[in-house]
């Protein structure tokens, strides 16, 4: 027998009920049917951040680990692409259509990186209501240069706490079971998502979202497994099965 997506779900990779929250909110806004498996689609270059969490509560730019996970990730989606895609390589651009594309970029990842934000604020329902997730139809350009369909978006963030502040969470928490009041620092969330657009609607058609907890993707192997779980599911989702089963209550 097969095993589910569900089954197959490593225990490095549990999922973060906010997020999923949030892109099953997404899914539930009417996307259309993922027909991706049927359609020419660009893998746009991987962008993933990771993040040192201090003591002091700031967060610093690791770049050594964010290239690592961004190389790992990438070459990941490119082998798990191609097995569940038909792929075309993204084309060479001038400036001005560099500009362009990573203009609409950068707001497809505003979407689902604010809608997070919004889920935990609890305003998403008016977003919903108010806006559509589109991100416009300024690629025209870019499918017909292409030959591409649908472009797949693949972001995500690690944010890593020191050891002094992983001592200061285990001290504040052991102070909370005395009674006593003390405010305990937040340890960061970490995730990997996967967006796939319509390139000449700009129309979200499928996502996806995986938890990063203590997963290094300075391994290639680690990177391989969670973008197995991430990408090489489709067009099956955790989010969209979660939505299916809210609808049915």
């Amino acid at each position: 027998m097969i095993p589910t997506p569900r089954e197959r779900r490593s225990f490095l990779m549990r999922p973060m009920a906010t997020v999923r929250r949030l892109l099953g909110a997404i899914l539930a806004v009417g996307l259309m049917a993922p027909t991706a498996a049927d359609s020419a689609v660009l893998i746009l270059p991987v962008d993933y951040e990771h993040y040192i969490l201090t003591a002091a509560s700031t967060r610093e730019p690791h770049p050594q680990k964010t290239q690592a996970g961004r190389a790992n990730l990438q070459e990941a989606a490119d082998a798990i692409g191609a097995a569940t895609f038909t792929l075309k390589p993204l084309p060479t651009l001038t400036r001005a259509e560099q500009i362009t594309l990573d203009e609409h970029r950068a707001l497809l990842e505003l979407v689902l990186k604010s809608s997070i934000e919004s889920i935990k604020k609890g305003d998403l329902k008016h977003k919903r209501s108010a806006y559509d997730f589109r991100i416009g139809q300024g690629l025209d350009w870019l499918a017909e240069k292409s030959g591409a369909d649908k472009m797949l978006l693949i972001v995500g963030e690690r944010q890593q706490s020191t050891k002094a502040r992983l001592a200061m969470f285990a001290a504040n928490v052991a102070t909370l079971s005395t009674g006593a009041f003390n405010v305990v620092p937040a340890l960061g969330g970490s995730y990997t998502a996967a967006a796939l657009v319509d390139l000449r609607d700009g129309r979200l058609e499928w996502a996806n979202v995986q938890s990063l907890s203590r997963v290094n993707l300075g391994n290639p192997r680690r990177a391989r497994a969670v973008l197995e779980e991430l990408v090489g599911v489709y067009p099956d989702s955790d989010l969209m099965d979660l939505d299916r089963d809210e609808k049915r209550r």
